[in-house]
């Protein structure tokens, strides 16, 4: 034996500290490379900024919604389009801004990093809620938000709002800065749906069924406290850059649910517009995949439904930057729209 072998290759600790490091490095380059280029909601988040300002660079009316997928499963932008035409509409430019299963304060942070912060005000944003939506203390998937909705300048305000306790501003910071990281759920429930049969088609089912037993749960309690300080930033900051908000409230299927009073008075106070589409279209179950996608047929009847409503608010806004009252055709509208009993 050679007793002069050096103690340094004796120690396989820095070899392990290059493999990692490699290993570190090829995951990073994958995700981002292949991950995020085949992810559906990845591929589209990054085209947000660009689809943004083309938005505002149209001329007409420019109208933006924001939601989850219950807003992608329940419009159709063409049927949309096509009956707001039938109904003497000057089609207006749209675009979807949306994530999965999200609420309001991804919804803040998408509306302040690609249209507020960008000096983009679309006419008309539509954000489409149900549930809890509009309440504080949403859950959120932290990596989408640390690598796509915000950046450094972002932070002071998340950690006020959202990322209270250290342990979220870690996983936040790490998130920021490391793609694989970020994407680890994207990247369980790829490997999960590799190997395990119908994993795809059991984990919707159960986040559905969760879903709905917290809702049924949570329906009846209207005097819980809540905070709403995401809705009251949207709100002030819509109306300090001219941008008209208009909340629609979204039919689920066999379920009640009940928006918060609170939610509703700041909606009213700040001059924005509210529309109860649970009380205006009676869909049937046959016509939801699940307790909130509607099928492609309820989605095309949704869409023409909301599209009649929404008519005549979209003609008097394009004459005078005002949304109409529909029952009056006139009367800028301020909370819950009234409605002619013909189109309940």
């Amino acid at each position: 034996m050679n007793l002069s072998t050096s103690s340094s290759s004796l120690n396989p600790l820095p070899k392990l500290a290059l493999i990692l490091v490699a290993l570190f490095i090829l995951l990073e380059v994958i995700t981002r490379a292949v991950l995020f280029p085949m992810s559906l909601d990845f591929g589209r988040f990054v085209s947000y900024g660009e689809r943004a300002d083309a938005l505002q660079s149209q001329a007409g009316l420019r109208v933006g919604f924001i939601g989850n997928s219950a807003t992608e499963a329940g419009v159709d932008i063409d049927v949309l389009k096509d009956t707001l035409s039938t109904h003497g509409v000057l089609v207006p430019s749209v675009e979807l801004f949306l994530a999965d299963g999200s609420g309001i304060n991804t919804w803040r942070v998408i509306m302040n990093h690609y249209f507020w912060k960008r000096g983009n005000a679309p006419d008309l944003v539509i954000i489409t809620f149900f549930g809890p939506s509009l309440d504080d203390a949403r859950e959120f998937e932290v990596g989408r938000l640390a690598q796509f909705f915000t950046d450094l300048e972002d932070w002071p305000e998340l950690f006020q709002f959202d990322l209270v306790t250290t342990g979220q501003r870690v996983e936040w910071i790490l998130a920021s800065v490391w793609a694989t990281y970020a994407a680890r759920d994207r990247i369980k429930d790829r490997v999960l749906s590799l190997f395990v049969p119908n994993y795809k088609e059991y984990a919707t089912a159960l986040h559905d069924e969760g879903h709905r037993d917290a809702l049924k749960k949570g329906a009846p309690r209207t005097s819980v406290v809540k905070s709403h300080r995401s809705l009251q930033s949207v709100l002030q900051r819509a109306r300090k850059l001219g941008s008209r908000l208009l909340f629609v409230a979204y039919p689920m299927r066999d379920t009640q649910y009940t928006v918060h009073p609170d939610a509703l008075r700041l909606i009213r106070d700040f001059g924005a517009d509210y529309l109860d589409m649970r009380d205006l279209i009676d869909l049937e179950p046959t016509l939801y995949r699940d307790t909130y996608h509607l099928t492609a047929t309820g989605k095309s009847i949704y869409t023409k439904r909301f599209a009649e409503v929404l008519a005549p608010m979209l003609r008097t806004l394009g004459r005078s930057g005002r949304l109409a009252d529909t029952a009056t055709g006139t009367t800028p509208v301020s909370g819950p729209v009234a409605l002619p009993s013909s189109m309940k």
